[in-house]
C-alpha cells in the first residue's frame, strides 16, 4: 500500500513536502530550502527527525501574499530620498 503524503486533520489539509513539490511542480529541494531560509514559510516540524508538514490553506495564502509583495515592489514609485539623490550625483 502507498505512503499518504496527505491527511486532513479536523479541515486543516496538511501535506509533505514531496507532495507539495509534486503538487506545485517544484522539487523537493526548493520546498526545503524555503521551510530552512525563509521564516514565513508556513510549515509545521511534527516528530523529532524534521518530519515537515505544510497546511495547504496557509500554503495557498503565504504564494498570495508573495505575489502581491512582487507586484507592490514592481509598482513602486522611488522614495523622496531616492529622487533628491538624483540630482546630486
Amino acid at each position: 500500500m502507498g505512503r499518504n503524503n496527505g491527511m486532513e486533520t479536523s479541515g486543516l489539509k496538511l501535506m509533505s513536502a514531496a507532495a507539495v513539490s509534486t503538487a506545485y511542480n517544484l522539487s523537493k529541494y526548493t520546498i526545503y530550502g524555503l521551510i530552512k531560509s525563509d521564516p514565513t514559510f508556513p510549515c509545521l516540524n511534527i516528530g523529532p527527525k524534521k518530519n515537515y508538514r505544510i497546511p495547504l490553506d496557509l500554503l495557498n495564502a503565504w504564494i498570495q501574499q508573495r505575489f502581491r509583495e512582487k507586484q507592490y515592489q514592481e509598482m513602486s514609485l522611488p522614495s523622496a530620498s531616492q529622487l533628491l539623490s538624483i540630482g546630486r550625483n
